[in-house]
């Protein structure tokens, strides 16, 4: 039996209850858009409740609006609070690089090493010269932002500084592109140096090391300054005091970083740069060898060629490699106040290497004024007898900036006169009554030049200077000895007794004579003697008189030079012309290892022979030998001579009064004379 309480219908809901009971919760099969009453209801009450909202929305909310105007203002607040802190930070580490001196930070951050290569690309007289540089460069940005580390800091510094640190590894690189670099010395402007821009990584806590420099290779163009004379005047003092100390001005530097975000610029941006040079000797004192060379004569000029060495100056720890093109040079001599320029040369490309510098060369000489002739005389001279040579070399590119420097003398010393003999020698008494001694001959040799001097060679005139020795030439340290001659030992031949000098008979040791009486002649004679009569023609010899020769006193002789002291063992006699003598020259075959050889006779005649002071005895002894010895005498003979020449294809400027001839003092010779009965007195 049921309950009477479960046939009751549940109780109905009033108002809105019953309204939502009666709408149906939505189905599938519902369909959206419904005419009945119970969808009106629903829209009319729908539409009361987004009024009802509507209405609340316009209203503001206190609460929320206030709470999102404190997060945008404690936001705002924190980045300016950031913003200033950064700057604040970023101020605090720029401040005092900013305060310190451009030239000062330079030289604190900027670390550069080298150059370690050097290669000079191009030389142009316009444009300047071009060099590739190599070398290794970095930045230390801690130190130039004073944030490296330091055991001394606190815990607050050491901090600050890990901030800035941090910041320079964020940054990592910057570019710097600088506009042309203006060097100054002392003595004023020297160049403009030109270069691209570089990027370099920056470093902070760098190592004692060079190891963390970045390697770079830069084309560099330097433009010399017009004014020669101030760059001579920097290059010499810096070669003698070994410091360049320059001064570099650049009108614009800028740096950019972070992409270009980071941009900075600076104008008139000066640092001095002070390199100290390792020792360098002078110009003129760098030993320099001339390994071999070639003179030629042509038809128009004297082709040269050689190949030298010269010291690398420059110490082998610098590690320096360069090479530098084919370049010209100008070689002059100097005289009392300038250089005469002699010859062109040009070289090939050299490369400069450790311990010595080869150069090979090539050129020609230049037509020589008569102001440069003695200068060029006295460099063959000095060359011939074995000494160096003061040269200056300068170069088109910088005409007014010269270098001193040394040409090599030979080595072996050369043995320019060779053979030297007197021919057909005959000494008399002068008949001036003075007891003057004159000898005559014709002297006859061989001149051979140094290898490497193959040139057409004319020896027009000589002017000896001979000492003549009792036997063969007293080698140096020889000590005399009389008891030798040829090689033999003169206690092989009976000895002879003194014989006094020889005088020859005077007009006034004849006794007087009575003169002979003469026929009277008739007081007319049988023929008529004819107006004029016959001059009576006496034969005289047909020997040439050297120092009459017109073209001789053209010439001084040269100055004479001093006997030596103490006078050698067994000379005894000075022979020294009065004037130059005229020669003949024939050119022979020589030694394919030697240069030009030609032979050489002149003739002398009465030329005075000084007995010297103190050898009266071994002139006497000389003398016995001559008239006693079946085979006559030996006579050693040594001296100095100078000769006049004319080189083929050698030019001479228009104005020389000698047609072209080069005199070469100071040639030494020596030989041997056999003289006999006949051919004394």
């Amino acid at each position: 039996m049921a309950s009477p309480q479960s046939d009751e219908p549940p109780p109905q809901d009033k108002g809105k209850s019953r309204a939502s009971a009666d709408v149906q919760d939505p189905t599938e099969r519902t369909p959206l858009l419904s005419n009945s009453p119970s969808s009106s209801r629903s829209r009319s009450v729908t539409g009361d409740e987004e009024a009802r909202l509507l209405a609340s929305r316009t209203r503001p909310t206190t609460p929320l609006l206030s709470k999102l105007l404190s997060v945008f203002f404690v936001s705002l607040s924190s980045c300016v609070l950031i913003f200033v802190f950064l700057a604040l930070l970023a101020f605090s580490y720029g401040s005092g690089a900013s305060r310190e001196a451009p030239d000062a930070l330079v030289q604190r951050a900027l670390v550069v090493r080298g150059p370690d290569k050097i290669d000079v690309l191009n030389i142009s007289h316009s444009d300047g010269i071009w060099l590739q540089v190599d070398g290794r460069v970095g930045i230390d940005a801690g130190a130039a932002l004073g944030v490296n580390t330091d055991v001394e800091d606190g815990l607050l510094k050491d901090i600050w500084k890990s901030i800035g640190r941090w910041g320079i590894e964020r940054v990592d690189r910057i570019s710097v592109n600088t506009s042309t670099v203006s060097v100054f010395s002392e003595h004023g402007h020297l160049a403009e140096v030109s270069f691209p821009g570089v990027t370099l990584p920056l470093t902070a806590n760098p190592p004692d090391d060079p190891s963390w420099l970045t390697p770079i290779s830069v084309p560099v163009l330097i433009q010399p300054t017009k004014d020669l004379g101030t760059l001579a005047r920097f290059v010499r003092d810096s070669w003698r005091d070994g410091i360049v100390n320059v001064r570099a001005v650049v009108n614009e530097t800028v740096v950019d970083a972070l992409g270009g975000w980071l941009h900075l610029s600076r104008e008139h941006v000066s640092s001095t740069v002070r390199i100290t040079l390792p020792h360098l000797p002078p110009p003129d004192r760098i030993p320099v060898t001339l390994k071999s060379f070639l003179i030629e004569s042509t038809p128009t000029h004297l082709a040269l060629s050689g190949n030298a060495t010269i010291l690398n100056p420059v110490p082998e720890d610098m590690n320096i490699h360069a090479t530098l093109p084919e370049l010209p040079f100008t070689v002059s001599l100097p005289t009392n106040d300038t250089a005469e320029p002699i010859a062109n040369v040009w070289t090939a490309p050299i490369a400069i290497t450790h311990p010595n510098i080869s150069l090979f060369l090539s050129g020609e000489v230049t037509s020589i004024p008569p102001a440069a002739q003695p200068a060029l005389s006295h460099f063959l001279s000095l060359y011939l007898a074995a000494q160096p040579n003061p040269i200056v070399i300068s170069t088109p590119y910088l005409p007014d900036l010269t270098f001193p420097s040394l040409f090599p003398a030979p080595n072996p010393k050369p043995q320019v006169l060779r053979n030297v003999t007197i021919r057909n020698m005959m000494v008399r008494y002068s008949s001036d009554g003075k007891g003057t001694m004159l000898a005559s001959g014709t002297v006859f040799g061989r001149a051979v030049l140094p290898k490497g001097i193959n040139v057409g060679l004319d020896v027009t005139r000589i002017f000896p200077d001979v000492l003549v020795f009792d036997g063969e030439v007293s080698k140096d340290g020889e000590e005399e000895d009389p008891t030798k001659e040829d090689g033999q030992d003169s206690r092989s031949r009976p000895h002879l007794p003194h014989i006094p000098h020889p005088r020859i008979p005077r007009l006034s040791d004849i006794p007087s004579l009575p003169r002979p009486t003469l026929p009277s002649l008739p007081s007319s004679l049988p023929l008529p003697l004819p107006s004029e009569l016959p001059k009576p023609r006496i034969p005289f010899p047909a020997l040439p008189i050297g120092h009459s020769h017109p073209q001789a006193h053209d010439h001084p002789p040269p100055p004479a030079p001093p006997l030596p002291s103490p006078l050698p063992p067994r000379a005894f006699a000075h022979i020294r012309p009065d004037d130059w003598l005229p020669a003949t020259c024939t050119r022979v075959e020589g030694d394919p290892e030697e240069g030009t050889a030609v032979e050489v006779e002149a003739k002398i005649v009465d030329v005075p022979l000084q007995v010297l002071e103190g050898r009266e005895k071994e002139f006497r002894s000389f003398v016995g030998k001559v008239i006693f010895s079946t085979q006559g005498a030996l006579a050693g003979v040594q001296g100095t001579a100078a000769v006049g020449v004319r080189i083929e294809g050698l030019p001479f400027r228009h104005g020389s009064d000698d047609g072209g001839e080069m005199e070469l003092t100071g040639l030494p010779f020596e030989g041997r004379v056999r003289v006999g009965k006949r051919a004394a007195f």
